[in-house]
């Protein structure tokens, strides 16, 4: 059975992706050269508009919902009893997920008042592409990149934006193409046909700066999360990432022949139909990219997973699971030990960002089974004479992966929540 987290990640991405890519097809592409008398304009930003619309409400939607099952995930109970216990609230005002998620639901607030605006003029034009790309950009920063410390976090953030950003320009971009394709020809109009070949010539060179990006990003992020060749093809994470990189190489190859064989022969029909059929099937295998993506999501990275403690002293057992959470005020790294089902042991490392020790006046952990309401474990940590933290005679009776949240009380007033996924072996 899917995990409805996937489900909903890969929804919301794809539907964000999609209203981005149209407002850059509408703005950037066509707006430009589509003389405002020109037969059909109206039918096609008519379905421009639903394209927009309809994605844009999809997005907002599965963002919620995103939201509300991973404040259930976390607090290991119903939807309803997240709203009772005030796990939600923390999760919300605690989390960077949570932070960026109210964030984003402005930004497509305003988006849609800015799309739906009687206003005109170049200011409204510049408002909605800025705010798209910021829709869609701001998912970086609840990853993993988005918490890294020093310049390599500043890097990696800023190529999982430009990443997020050209995906939804390539990916979010085809289905107007194909409307507008759709539109061509069925028309006999020689305006129309001649206003379709200039803007598939735009596209395409959209789609050719996209993919030049997504390429660049793509290996920095790859290096990022998996760290080696034998990571890459050694381990469930990077077998699926491979699957990603194989569909992806699948697009490419549509779009080269769209690009080579079929735009110099338009307006011609079977051109058009040709680039129509070949840019339904990219959208068809850019959804599947998505979905893996929504799965990647649920795992926690090799590079992570198999990393080395920054405590130098610290030896990870290889029985053991291990991660390493990152945060905005703090970091933590647990250590499980044995990482399989039974009687464990549970330490903690506490840095800042800096990874310096962190301080703290007490720690809570709780470890949940997701989708469970009954496997939940919660234990107050206790202080070692090193300074790291520990929390022992605990029993986890399911392998597969479970939730780890960390409560830091820094200060009376002060509190952080780290929460990240671990691995634990039959």
């Amino acid at each position: 059975m899917i995990d409805p987290l996937i489900g909903v990640r890969a929804v919301h991405i794809a539907a964000t992706a999609i209203t981005v890519g149209a407002i850059f097809f509408r703005y950037l592409i066509t707006a430009p050269i589509l003389p405002a008398a020109m037969l059909y304009r109206r039918i096609f930003e008519r379905r421009l508009t639903e394209i927009v619309g309809c994605n844009l409400a999809i997005a907002v939607v599965s963002g919620v919902a995103w939201l509300l099952l991973v404040a259930a995930n976390i607090g290991g109970e119903p939807i309803k009893d997240a709203f009772a216990d005030g796990t939600l609230s923390s999760v919300l005002t605690d989390t960077r997920f949570g932070q960026v998620s109210i964030i984003r639901l402005g930004i497509a607030i305003l988006l849609a008042a800015s799309l739906w605006s009687p206003a005109t003029g170049g200011w409204r034009v510049c408002l909605s592409v800025l705010l798209a790309a910021s829709l869609i950009g701001a998912m970086a920063w609840p990853g993993h990149a988005g918490a890294t410390p020093g310049w390599a976090g500043r890097v990696y953030l800023t190529a999982d934006v430009v990443h997020l950003i050209a995906a939804s320009a390539w990916l979010g971009g085809l289905l107007p193409f194909a409307a507008l394709l759709g539109l061509a020809r069925s028309s006999a109009n020689e305006s129309w046909a001649a206003f379709s070949v200039a803007a598939t010539y735009r596209f395409s060179v959209l789609g050719i700066l996209s993919v030049g990006a997504l390429l660049t990003t793509g290996l920095m992020a790859t290096w990022n999360l998996v760290g080696s060749v034998q990571s890459l093809i050694g381990t469930d994470y990077g077998l699926l990432l491979l699957v990603k990189i194989a569909l992806f190489a699948g697009m490419i190859a549509l779009a080269s022949i769209n690009r080579l064989q079929h735009t110099p022969k338009l307006p011609a029909v079977d051109a058009l139909l040709n680039l129509r059929r070949n840019s339904l099937f990219e959208i068809g295998l850019g959804l599947c990219i998505v979905f893996i993506v929504g799965a990647l999501g649920m795992m926690p990275p090799v590079s992570h997973s198999h990393m080395h403690a920054t405590d130098p002293t610290v030896v990870i057992p290889p029985d053991a699971a291990f991660t390493h959470i990152h945060g905005e005020k703090a970091m933590a790294e647990v250590l499980i030990l044995p990482g399989r089902v039974g009687p464990v042991t549970v330490r903690l490392l506490l840095l800042r960002e800096d990874l310096s020790p962190l301080d703290a006046k007490g720690v809570d952990l709780l470890i949940n089974k997701p989708g469970t309401v009954s496997e939940r474990i919660t234990r107050q940590a206790f202080r070692l004479s090193d300074g790291k933290w520990a929390v022992n005679d605990l029993t986890i009776s399911q392998p597969g992966i479970w939730n780890v949240q960390i409560v830091i009380q820094i200060s009376d007033d002060v509190s952080v929540v780290l929460d990240e996924r671990i691995a634990i072996e039959p």
